[in-house]
Parts: structure tokens; C-alpha cells; sequence
């Protein structure tokens, strides 16, 4: 054999993609993204919120049921601008805008708390604004976004995304009991509005771009053709693919069983994860726990939320998103109703503290991958936008009935089985929505 044989034979198979330096795939910019602007949200205005129940309330002499409205209306705004967020998260230039201008009404929402002495100047700030923020630019357009952005690695970066929920409770709850405690809940309510501003909105401005492809990539930075000269061998690496997805159309989803039993799941499922969210605090001072006691409970409640995010992320990509998430829902009730049997003895609360968020915790990165199996990433935003008046309204009701039980009846125990009740019925209805089968015609034209 010649040595110019020999030096032909030693160079590596030729490929479609030219070989260059490893670089950091943009879709994980996205993530930060994604992540920054839920921990912001999160922390500053939904969880925080339950602290401040009680300074505000007992200062201005407002109830536990008349603060809870202002989910309600917070709900209400949410569920308009939902449909129009979830269509512009689709257009090119959608998501950035949503983004910077969400971090912007939610900014301004937050000084107008922090003014407020009429009921009325709560409901706006903390209803209006506050809804329209979080609604066209939080975890609606920033789960859509991560899900374009990725396909194989879509439950690693959904669980990445969605750990700002967790890591803004875990930063911003201690935070929030400290400047209550020493600046007074007005100046709390300003301070998280200036964070929000200078956090969120140039962030959100230079990063976002909606999706791959727009920027000539594709999700996960896969190489849009693998050619392999050589024949192949028992010995060659394998090709990696991308996973096929499904490509529905909203217009064709409606029309499937699925879509309806799996909205009517979610939306019984947010009762109870924002309703925990909002009244734990309030409900652990009702027992007797001093402030701090009861903030370092939520704290380490947050953090159990923190440790479920990665292990969601990872178990998503193996696991049946139908099932796990049906599971989810399922032991959640389960705990609630634990929790209730112990009447709130320290075992119960601290064991509910510990286990409880574990459990729940994986719900955005399970929802996600819910409606992506079943109908793919094209029309996420769309689709999501579609159902998201039912979702909040669910958000908006855990809140709403908690306090009105409250109030009603002096005890939270009415509200802990409210709570536990949703959780079950939503993983029933789970378990009754198999994945529905794409129409004949829409497999064709995709090759299916």
C-alpha cells in the first residue's frame, strides 16, 4: 500500500457539516431568559404576595377574602390577554416584545402597590397590571419559547427554565419578610419593582428570539443533514435524529377528546398550586408559627421545589408525560389530605414541607411535554394561548375560595379539602385522555 493510500485511508469520514469549534447552543440564552424572567415573577408578585397579607390587611383594615379578589382580578386580566400573547408568541418579533413589555407593566404594578391606599388602587396594580404582566410575558410565553427552541432535550430545558419559579420563592421569600420587617411593606412593594424593572426588561430585549430556525438553526443546534461516505458497520456510531413530532393545528386539536379532558386538568390543577402558594404562609401563622418560624418553613418549601425541578427534567425524557404528570396530580391530593389529618401538628406540616413540593413540582415541565407529544411545538404558543383563560381562572379560584373560606369559617380546613379534591379530579381526568390520532391527511403531507 502506497503512503498516499495509507493517508487517504486515515482521514476521518466526510460529513454534511464542516467540522468548527464547539460553541454554546443559543437556545440555552433563551433559557436563561426564560428563567431570569420567572424568577423575577414569582418571587416579587405571586409567592411574595401571601407576606404581605397580613401587614397590608392589618394596616388598611382590608380581609383575607377581599385581598384574595385581587387574584381573582389579576385572573381575569390574565385570561384576555392570554389568547393575543399566544398568537404574537408565534410571530417573529411576538415573544421579545411580550417579554420586555410584561417586565415593564409588572415593574410599573409593583410602585403602584407600594402607593396604594384604596382597595381599588389594589385591584389595579396588583389585578390589572399585574395580570397583563405576567400574562404576556412569564411563564406563557417563556415555556413556549424553551419548547421551540428545543426538541430532544426539551425536558432538561423546560425544567431548567421553569427552576426560576422555584429559585425566585427560595431568594425572594426571605427577602421579602426582611424589608417587610424593616423598611415596611410599602418600600418592600417599591424595592421588587425597581428588581423587576433592571432584571427582566434588558434581559428579556436582547436575548429572546422566537425559535431556531429563525436565526438559521435548528433545535437542539442539530445538523440539518448527516451524510456518511463510508459504508456502514456494526462497529460505526450511530446517526443521531431528531424525534418526529407530531404537527397539529389548533383548529384540528380542539376537535379531539384530548384537548378538552387535558384543559379541564390543568385548569383544576392550578386551584391548588397557586392556592398552596398564596395561603401556606398566612395558614402556618394561624397556627401559631411567629413570622419568621412560618418564612423559614415556605423558604425550606421552596427549596424541596428546587431540588424537584432537575429531577422532573431528567425523568420527563424517559418517562410517559401523561402518566407521570397523572401520578403527579394524584399524590399531590393525596398529601393535601395528609396534611389535613395531622391538623397541622409540626410532623405534618414539616413532612408536607419536604414531600409535597417534590411532588408538584415538575407540573410546567410535565404540562409542556404534555401538549408537545400530543401536538407538537408548531403552534405551542397558539394553542396554549387558546386555553389559557381556563388556566388562569384556575390560578385566580385557589387564591379567591381560600381566603373566602377563611374568612367564612375561621379555619383553612375547608380549603385544604377544596384543594385536595382538584388534585384528584385533575389526575382522573388525565388518565381518561389518551393521545389522540392525527388526521389522516395531516400524517401525509408530513410524511407520516
Amino acid at each position: 500500500m502506497t503512503s498516499s493510500n495509507q493517508e487517504a485511508n486515515q482521514q476521518p469520514p466526510t460529513t454534511g457539516r464542516s467540522r468548527r469549534p464547539r460553541r454554546l447552543f443559543y437556545g440555552w440564552w433563551v433559557v436563561v431568559a426564560g428563567f431570569m424572567t420567572s424568577m423575577v415573577h414569582a418571587g416579587a408578585g405571586i409567592v411574595s404576595y401571601g407576606l404581605f397579607l397580613i401587614p397590608m390587611g392589618t394596616e388598611m383594615g382590608w380581609s383575607r377574602g377581599a385581598m384574595g379578589a385581587a387574584i381573582t382580578v389579576r385572573t381575569i386580566a390574565g385570561a384576555v390577554a392570554g389568547p393575543f400573547a399566544g398568537m404574537l408568541c408565534d410571530h417573529p418579533l411576538g415573544a421579545r416584545f411580550l417579554m420586555v413589555g410584561g417586565g415593564l407593566a409588572a415593574g410599573a404594578a409593583l410602585f403602584l402597590l407600594s402607593a396604594s391606599t384604596q382597595l381599588w388602587q389594589l385591584y389595579l396594580g396588583y389585578g390589572v397590571l399585574w395580570g397583563l404582566g405576567i400574562a404576556i410575558g412569564s411563564e406563557l410565553v417563556s415555556s413556549a419559547l424553551v419548547a421551540k427552541w428545543f426538541v430532544r432535550r426539551r425536558s432538561l430545558a423546560l425544567a431548567v427554565a421553569s427552576l426560576g419559579l422555584s429559585t425566585g420563592n427560595v431568594i425572594f421569600i426571605p427577602l421579602v419578610h426582611v424589608l417587610i420587617e424593616t423598611v415596611g411593606w410599602r418600600a418592600a412593594w417599591a424595592i421588587l419593582g425597581v428588581l423587576t424593572l433592571v432584571l427582566v426588561v434588558p434581559l428579556s430585549a436582547i436575548v429572546v428570539r422566537r425559535q431556531p430556525e429563525d436565526m438559521g438553526l435548528r433545535p437542539d443546534d442539530a445538523p440539518e443533514t448527516v451524510a456518511v461516505e463510508t459504508p456502514a458497520t456494526p462497529s460505526a456510531p450511530a446517526v443521531t435524529t431528531q424525534p418526529e413530532e407530531p404537527t397539529w393545528t389548533l383548529r384540528d386539536a380542539v376537535r379531539t377528546r384530548a384537548f378538552w379532558f387535558i384543559t379541564v386538568a390543568i385548569t383544576l390543577a392550578r386551584i391548588p398550586v397557586q392556592g398552596v402558594l398564596v395561603h401556606f404562609y398566612p395558614y402556618l401563622r394561624d397556627l401559631g408559627y411567629d413570622s419568621t418560624l412560618a418564612s423559614g418553613l415556605f423558604t425550606v418549601f421552596s427549596i424541596s421545589l428546587v431540588v424537584a425541578k432537575p429531577l422532573w427534567g431528567a425523568g420527563m425524557a424517559r418517562w410517559n408525560a401523561r402518566w407521570a404528570m397523572t401520578a403527579m396530580f394524584l399524590c399531590s391530593g393525596l398529601l393535601i389530605l395528609a396534611l389535613l389529618a395531622t391538623a397541622g401538628r409540626p410532623v405534618g406540616v414539616i413532612a408536607f414541607v419536604l414531600i409535597y413540593p417534590l411532588g408538584v413540582g415538575g407540573w410546567v415541565v410535565a404540562e409542556i411535554m404534555v401538549w408537545t407529544s400530543y401536538y407538537g411545538r408548531g403552534t405551542l404558543g397558539r394553542m396554549r394561548g387558546a386555553v389559557y383563560p381556563a388556566m388562569v381562572m384556575g390560578t385566580g379560584l385557589g387564591p379567591l375560595l381560600g381566603g373566602l373560606i377563611r374568612d367564612a369559617t375561621g379555619s383553612y380546613d375547608g380549603m385544604w379539602m377544596l384543594l385536595a379534591v382538584s388534585w384528584l379530579a385533575s389526575g382522573a381526568l388525565l388518565a381518561l385522555a389518551p393521545r389522540p390520532t392525527q388526521p389522516v391527511e395531516k400524517r401525509a403531507s408530513s410524511g407520516g
